[in-house]
């Protein structure tokens, strides 16, 4: 069957990967973009003579670029070159604090003990519960359609389901920091991950 035209209304990243995944099956795309450079939040504003990032500020799933292109025949390091940060960045208080955000889980826990009242031994806990959460549930959310009945009959969505306190699905994000944390900067800085999600 001959590939369709199809027109992709957006060139913000899932525009352009819609675009290239499209592209890819044989379809004549047509990418449509109102302002004059792709990107969409991942863009960048020029002010006054400076450049400014405007995202994403943390990259954190390297496997779907890799996946992305791989399906347009492609590398990834033949066209981008990602530079690893560490400490990814650092978080500013209204009240003259900041914390550094480490890549490194150890020097996070340490940071995190060092300038707020929260234990190291907190964090390292924490991180492991989140891990553990990705572990049992991270195909589940992103690679899988909630809306699509299917979805419920594949086996590790099955095996996620069945276990639903290992998601800890039953409370809010920030009130699972709370409940881990006593000091508001550190539970702010955690419930920052959300808007990645």
């Amino acid at each position: 069957m001959a590939g369709r035209r199809v027109a992709v209304i957006g060139a913000g990243l899932g525009g352009l990967a819609a675009a290239v995944r499209l592209a890819s099956k044989g379809h004549e795309v047509r990418l449509f973009e109102r302002r004059a450079i792709p990107g969409g939040k991942a863009s960048t504003l020029n002010v006054r003579g400076y450049r400014f990032d405007t995202g994403p500020s943390l990259f954190t799933m390297r496997p779907v670029l890799d996946e992305l292109f791989e399906t347009a025949g492609a590398r990834h390091h033949d066209h981008l070159e990602l530079v690893p940060l560490d400490p990814i960045c650092t978080y500013y208080y209204p009240d003259g604090r900041s914390l550094r955000a480490w890549a490194d889980p150890e020097r996070l826990a340490a940071e995190i003990g060092e300038r707020t009242d929260d234990d190291p031994g907190a964090v390292r806990a924490h991180l492991d519960h989140s891990r553990r959460i990705y572990e049992s549930a991270g195909e589940l959310f992103l690679r899988n359609s909630l809306s699509t009945p299917s979805t419920f009959l594949k086996p590790e969505v099955i095996r996620a389901l069945l276990r639903p306190w290992r998601i800890d699905g039953l409370r809010t994000m920030n009130a699972a920091h709370r409940s881990r944390f006593r000091d508001p900067h550190t539970i702010q800085l955690f419930d920052r991950y959300a808007t990645y999600n």
